[in-house]
């Protein structure tokens, strides 16, 4: 049987922004994942169908993603790794001057 959507799995989704673009192209986001509270707040009220998991993603394996996202190695189409907002970046060079200056 052919398959009807390709599959995502969004690192640092955010809000989901990143998820959304791909859905309304025809992707279908298996999982996602992000550490800050609010944001993964809004993701999942704007993406439900989605597993999220909440976390560092220094503490999250592949096979977690898998698991959530109830996909085998090989099913996995596309992973997202969507880029920091500006005021999360370590390359925020006013970020990085408020610290020096602190």
């Amino acid at each position: 049987m052919a398959k009807t959507k390709f599959t995502t799995i969004d690192l640092f989704a955010g809000a989901g922004g990143l998820t959304e673009g791909f859905r309304q192209a025809g992707f279908q986001a298996v999982a996602a994942n992000d550490f800050d509270e609010l944001a993964a707040k809004t993701f999942k009220e704007n993406h439900p169908k989605t597993a999220f998991i909440d976390g560092r993603i220094q503490d999250i394996t592949g096979d977690d993603f898998l698991d959530a996202g109830d996909i085998v190695p090989g099913e996995l189409d596309v992973l997202l790794g969507g880029p920091p907002c500006q005021a999360f970046s370590v390359h925020n060079h006013q970020r990085g001057n408020l610290r020096r200056n602190a």
